[in-house]
């Protein structure tokens, strides 16, 4: 599982900010049958207290429990630290 976060994490900042292409795919429902087996991971920028410049979200998709971090520098290795 850390070789996936990481690989995701690092193709993220190029698939979001350098890339014009925008996939258009369709929606579908995902489920969850144990707890902390299906994960929602977000970034929040601007965040600017302190010295903190973004706030990582990640939710559990099954009981909904919220878990969030302040981070100075948003990179793979805090992502990967903070799971």
């Amino acid at each position: 599982m850390y070789l996936n976060v990481k690989k995701y994490v690092d193709s993220y900042e190029k698939c979001q900010y350098k890339s014009k292409a925008r996939l258009e795919e369709a929606l579908f429902p995902t489920r969850a049958s144990q707890l902390f087996t299906n994960l929602t991971i977000d970034v929040v920028y601007p965040l600017n207290a302190k010295g903190y410049t973004s706030l990582v979200i990640c939710q559990d998709k099954l009981s909904r429990w919220p878990e969030a971090r302040a981070l100075r520098t948003i990179n793979a290795k805090a992502i990967i630290d903070f799971i």
